[in-house]
């Protein structure tokens, strides 16, 4: 009896070794299914092979990981992308692929702690500092939002430390905006203590002002104006490039180019903040301007009509051109802070194109790229002055609402 038991233990055992399908074969049937992204088949013929092999191969690992990723087998992936870390395989793509495994794990203090790991062997991978500043950008911004000054600041803090110049800026940004917000809210509820409590309200201003100094430290600009400032009511550069568009326009308004009246108006600008405009004239590339995931505000917007600031020589001399769009664009940056002679340029000739809204509360039509192409005529005129009111809109040619175009805008 002892002698059959054993001998059917030894037929198993027989079965089970023939039956194993050869690891060289696995492989190879995993390869080509990865080949022809059938993702499911790869990983299931590199778990058995891996597991056949005792994950010595780190290359299949990787591969099996990647499989694992793409069928949303989230927890395999990590496993696998371990594999390939420890045996120094790939180790950037493997760490960034991992924290993605746990970002989809919703792991995040894993994912956090494998990005930080990653980022000391590969400063400056841009998958994982993507994934790292999305992150904590999103944590300062829920902080924000429960008036966690404090947290929302260590949070959008975490992403200056990192090399890449967007998400550099947008922390700094996130950060001004933080104090910037915060001492103004300090400051409004200061207020009705001004005349009632004289010395609790110099705290709290300082309180405030020591915010408004962190936000402008943070590269948030504040406009340095105050109630005792001279305000510009039209500058140098404007009148340069009013020129620049007159000779475009074929008018007879200067001797000189449409080029040079251009580069006046942008040394004018300069020169008007003691600043050399050399290096900014020689700008040979159109910005890339896009938001492809604004995690703050969750909207995608990405701006295509831009333009460089270097004159093209190239180009006639007429409005139909790029040169027309650069002089408008940069008319536009030499009028701040004049906002609304900025805005009267942009309904007037369509440039620079901007963001579109992306909270559109408009109840006329207001469209969500074009923006406000007017302000409504003030209540007390249909009131007072009904007749001339009603001419008014009369030559409008439209509603009475901001939706509605003046004669001298640009239509589209």
């Amino acid at each position: 009896m002892r002698k059959f038991i054993l001998l059917v233990a030894m037929c198993c055992a027989t079965g089970s070794i023939f039956a194993q399908t050869d690891p060289n074969q696995l492989k190879k049937e995993g390869n080509d299914a990865l080949n022809a992204k059938n993702y499911q088949v790869a990983f299931t013929k590199y778990d058995a092979y891996l597991k056949q092999t005792n994950n010595s191969d780190s290359v299949m690992a990787y591969n099996c990981g990647v499989c694992a990723d793409q069928i949303k087998k989230y927890a395999d992936a990590v496993k696998y992308f371990d594999v390939a870390i420890q045996k120094n395989y790939n180790v950037a793509n493997a760490y960034a692929r991992k924290a993605g495994a746990l970002k989809d794990l919703k792991k995040n203090a894993e994912m956090v702690e494998t990005l930080e790991a990653g980022l000391k062997i590969a400063p400056g991978n841009k998958t994982m500092e993507k994934l790292y500043a999305i992150h904590y950008l999103k944590e300062g911004q829920k902080f924000q939002k429960a008036n966690d000054i404090a947290k929302a600041e260590e949070s959008y803090k975490k992403v200056t430390t990192l090399s890449g110049k967007k998400w550099k800026t947008d922390a700094l940004y996130s950060l001004g905006v933080l104090f910037y917000n915060n001492g103004a809210t300090v400051l409004k509820k200061a207020a009705p203590l001004a005349n009632s409590d004289a010395d609790k309200y110099a705290t709290e201003k300082a309180a405030a002002d020591a915010d408004f100094k962190k936000a402008d430290a943070a590269g948030f600009s504040i406009p340095a104006y105050t109630a005792t400032s001279k305000l510009m009511v039209f500058c140098a550069a404007e009148t340069a490039f009013l020129r620049a568009e007159g000779k475009l326009r074929g008018w007879n308004v200067g001797s000189k180019t449409a080029k040079a009246y251009y580069e006046d108006g942008i040394n004018l600008s300069m020169e008007q903040y003691q600043v050399s405009a050399t290096e900014y004239m020689k700008i040979d590339e159109a910005p890339v301007v896009s938001h492809e995931s604004d995690v703050v505000q969750n909207a995608t917007a990405t701006i295509t009509n831009t333009v460089s600031v270097m004159w093209d020589d190239s180009e006639a001399d007429n409005v139909n051109g790029k040169n027309f769009q650069r002089v408008i664009t940069q008319k536009w940056i030499a009028n701040y802070p004049l906002g609304l002679e900025a805005w009267a340029e942009y309904r007037r000739t369509g440039y620079p194109e901007l963001y579109p809204c992306i909270d559109n509360l408009s109840d006329c039509g207001v469209s969500s790229q074009r923006g406000m192409r007017r302000l409504s005529f003030p209540y007390t005129e249909a009131q007072n002055n009904k007749a001339n009111y009603d001419l008014g809109v009369a030559e409008l040619g439209g509603a009475d609402n901001e939706a509605t175009d003046l004669k001298w805008a640009k239509k589209n």
